[in-house]
């Protein structure tokens, strides 16, 4: 009964989230985005809103890869490069691709249709792979939780739970047991945090959702060695490392490694061995991407891609991550007001809930040693994402750590503060009832409620603040079209005004208020569900509708200029290039036109060079939008012959023809073969050698 709630449970919140996509005729990506681009609407004073204008990685650059990889596998090729991308851009060695991930092959198998498919599995796979973890934690000997509640003693079997004047019988408090509940509730939210949500539809999330289970691996290793264990751990790692994020795979790692350190876990050899060869299995990408990595121009720009600044935006998001708005169609984004404030996705990583930080510090004295110490190394994640001055100097100096993006050090804070929240809760939500912090909670929760509310009951005040906002906007340089356009938008921004502020926080201040009052009744299983279900709603009413579903028809067409291309050039002699306002590098991709550069972190040092007489800005992978006369004639050389601008389609008289880029193996592949045929060999040395050791749980 308690898995079935539980697994049933999870799979409907999981469903709910994608079930906007699952209408007849929708898809979940936001392949709608390319039309607020010059190519498609021509002028620039016009705004054509979009589902999501902040996911535009997705259209321009992983949707360009998956069709390219799935045309090549039907035609009964290998998908090594794209070859209607730059110099012929790596799809099977850049891990971003992420061809070797589970996670991707929905896609490959049914297009834009299967995009759906993918968060609905990641979602899945987050909850169970925390669930794994906590349960594991939760039953550990020197690990329990907390103690049961002292004013009523455990039930034994055929007794009633007697709990404030109110009886549970045993059924129920199997179902919402303290070992119980907090894991489902970890497994929630992890599953639905911002980490999670926010990169749901990248390959940050491929990784991100296997690291509890990685961790539970090397746990249970830790604890026994068995020969099922070590493959565990093995193929785990394996499927974390080809998920396609390297900076969330080593943040994680290192706060893992930290953490078995601190709990004290035992028979360290054969989990490293174990996790290594797992590593090691995915070795025929790792190798060639490690030689395309050395030879690419992110070697020369990373640090001044990452930049140094203290993100004090961010630690508002911990407890409203909305107060700034949202990039979502029928919403406002206030990020341009201030300066450092970062995209919604920078901001709201590392948001699991205001009330399970909440939850953590009521229950702080109650939690075990090892889930302290997850605590404590999630605390030291969030203060590392901060870039706080002086730290993050150091930081960037230390080899590695200086390539990894602050913002992603939440990574770590999401596993480990997760995994403390869920058990924390359960001890706020089944313990004796807390009226005055109950209280305080509701009076907060509707004091934010009511100021949500109030842009849609009293909208006077919201036409000032938004007139005013516009001028400031403009005074800084985020606006640059006349008054009037601004003007004539004013109906529709004060009503996204109102509903983001709405979704944003009113409605997180209505689950605050919900869990006050739920905590001042006394243990009931009608405070359970409520308190659980305020939890659950916090979550969902952050995430719901990030990753929109659109209607596949909105889905961008090609533009007329492309069209036009096409109709001069039907067998693909030349190459095209514009400015990324135009037309981005990569789309072009979707039509089978070249384009003469990509939209990819790995593009080699060689080819920012033969672009740079044409304009080429490496940091932002960018050609101007109107070149000169010279970069012009320098495109010619690589054989652009078409330029689309904002005016039109330019032609460049004279161009040669290009060279077709050839679908061929990168550089390092048998080498690779051979990294990953050892890790397989050291997994299974590992696997036999622990056919022999005993198995001993701590």
């Amino acid at each position: 009964m308690r898995r079935a709630l539980i697994s049933s449970t999870i799979a409907i919140l999981a469903l709910i989230y994608i079930a906007p996509a699952l209408q007849p005729g929708h898809v979940m990506v936001p392949m709608d985005i390319p039309q607020d681009l010059l190519a498609w609407k021509g002028d620039p004073s016009v705004r054509v809103r979009v589902s999501n204008s902040l996911l535009s990685d997705v259209p321009l650059q992983l949707v360009p890869w998956d069709m390219e990889s799935r045309r090549l596998i039907a035609s009964g090729q290998m998908p090594w490069r794209n070859r209607f991308a730059g110099d012929g851009s790596d799809l099977f060695a850049s891990p971003l691709a992420a061809l070797l991930s589970p996670f991707t092959w929905p896609r490959l198998a049914f297009g834009l249709e299967g995009w759906e498919w993918t968060v609905l599995l990641k979602l899945l796979v987050a909850a169970a792979s925390m669930w794994w973890l906590a349960r594991l934690v939760a039953r550990g000997r020197r690990a329990g939780v907390f103690p049961p509640p002292k004013p009523q003693p455990a039930p034994m079997d055929g007794e009633m739970l007697m709990t404030g004047g109110r009886t549970w019988g045993v059924a129920q408090e199997r179902v919402f047991g303290f070992n119980t509940l907090g894991p489902f509730l970890s497994a929630i939210i992890f599953a639905f945090s911002g980490y999670s949500i926010v990169w749901a539809l990248y390959p940050h999330t491929n990784v991100f959702v296997l690291l509890p289970a990685l961790a539970a691996a090397a746990l249970l290793l830790s604890r026994g060695v068995t020969p099922g264990r070590v493959l565990a751990l093995g193929v785990i790692a394996a499927l974390a490392t080809a998920g396609g994020h390297p900076e969330t795979l080593f943040i994680g790692v290192l706060a893992i490694t930290a953490w078995l350190i601190f709990a004290d876990a035992r028979r360290k050899v054969p989990v490293a061995l174990a996790a290594l060869g797992g590593f090691l299995l995915v070795g025929i990408q790792l190798l060639p991407f490690a030689l395309i990595l050395g030879k690419s121009y992110v070697i020369v720009a990373r640090g001044e891609q990452l930049g140094s600044y203290f993100r004090q935006f961010s630690i508002a998001s911990l407890v409203l991550p909305g107060y700034l708005g949202s990039p979502l169609k029928g919403e406002l984004d206030l990020t341009g007001l201030f300066a450092g404030a970062e995209n919604f996705n920078q901001r709201s990583g590392a948001f699991i809930g205001a009330l399970s930080l909440l939850a953590i510090a009521i229950a702080w004295r109650h939690l075990s040693r090892v889930i302290k110490a997850g605590a404590v190394i999630a605390a030291v994640a969030l203060g590392l994402s901060l870039s706080i001055p002086g730290i993050s100097h150091t930081l960037h100096s230390i080899p590695l750590f200086g390539w990894t993006a602050p913002e992603y050090y939440a990574v770590a804070f999401v596993v480990f503060a997760a995994l403390a929240a869920g058990p924390a809760l359960a001890h706020v939500i089944l313990s004796g009832a807390r009226k005055r912090i109950g209280t305080w909670v509701f009076i907060i929760g509707l004091v934010t409620f009511i100021g949500g509310s109030l842009p849609t009951v009293v909208p006077g005040p919201l036409e000032t603040a938004a007139n005013q906002t516009i001028e400031t906007l403009r005074a800084r340089g985020h606006l640059n079209q006349p008054p009037e356009v601004y003007q004539a938008r004013l109906a529709g921004y004060l009503e996204a005004a109102r509903g983001t502020a709405l979704r944003r926080v009113a409605l997180p201040g209505l689950c605050w208020a919900v869990f006050g009052l739920a905590i001042m009744l006394p243990p009931s299983t009608r405070r359970t569900l409520i308190g659980g279900a305020a939890v659950v709603a916090e979550l969902m009413v952050f995430g719901w509708g990030y990753n929109p579903a659109i209607r596949a028809d909105d889905a961008v067409r090609p533009p007329q200029m492309l069209q036009q291309v096409r109709h001069a050039d039907p067998e693909g002699r030349w190459s095209i290039a514009a400015g990324h306002e135009v037309f981005p590098p990569n789309l072009s991709t979707l039509w089978r036109v070249h384009d003469v550069h990509s939209y990819d972190i790995l593009t080699s040092r060689r080819q920012a060079v033969r672009l740079a007489p044409a304009g080429y800005d490496p940091l932002r992978w960018t050609l101007p939008a109107m070149p000169s006369p010279e970069q012009m004639a320098a495109l010619g050389k690589l054989g652009v012959r078409f330029y689309l601008t904002p005016q039109g389609l330019i032609q460049i008289p004279g161009a040669v023809e290009r060279r077709p880029v050839a679908n061929v193996p990168p550089e390092g592949i048998w080498a690779g073969l051979g990294v990953t045929l050892a890790g397989a060999l050291l997994l299974l040395g590992c696997a036999i050698w622990a056919r022999g050791r005993p198995s001993i749980e701590r």
